[in-house]
């Protein structure tokens, strides 16, 4: 007996322990093995990251009637997917960005108050509003009259650049709706 069973342990051994995926050094991986074609290696060399920090400038936050607190509800877009108005009908949100931001004076950005690790797109744009009044669930979670929002034409246009993490401010530059 218990030279059978020493037998299975060195057979068990020899089978899981020789080549990673539990078959010898020349052992085709799954997809080869199943035939099913997993297309091309996915394009890693544009993978990078951003560091957020919000602002408004203060003559907007002392323009509005709430303070400049809130829940800001957004997205980080190819730079593609967005013109001047904001995200273009059918855009894809690569990242959405849900974060509580308290503006304070608008004299300083905030501290990070998010990151978004794992970017592949050469370009992105940040697009979104702050709740100020506690209500984008009734809104069909859109910006209503006060809200703070961001203006893909004001600054909000990022660079990834390949294995980094870049530190950038998102402006809040206007107050919805756009006189």
């Amino acid at each position: 007996m218990r030279l059978h069973s020493t037998l299975f342990a060195l057979t068990l051994t020899l089978t899981l322990g020789c080549g990673g995926k539990g078959g010898g050094a020349n052992t085709p991986d799954e997809s080869e093995t199943t035939g099913i074609d997993t297309g091309p290696a996915e394009d890693t060399s544009f993978r990078g990251g951003l560091h957020l920090k919000f602002q408004m400038d203060p003559d907007l936050i002392a323009s509005m009637d709430t303070p400049a607190v809130g829940w800001f509800y957004g997205g980080v877009y190819s730079s593609e997917d967005v013109d001047a108005d904001g995200p273009l009908a059918g855009a894809t949100v690569v990242e959405e960005i849900t974060v509580e931001l308290d503006m304070g004076d608008g004299s300083e950005p905030t501290g990070i108050a998010y990151s978004a690790i794992d970017i592949a797109l050469p370009s992105v744009v940040i697009s979104g509003f702050l709740d100020v009044n506690d209500n984008a669930e009734s809104t069909a979670l859109g910006p209503d009259d006060g809200d703070p929002v961001t203006s893909p034409h004001l600054d909000n246009t990022f660079t990834i650049t390949p294995n980094q993490t870049a530190l950038v401010t998102v402006a809040l530059g206007e107050l919805y709706p756009e006189p």
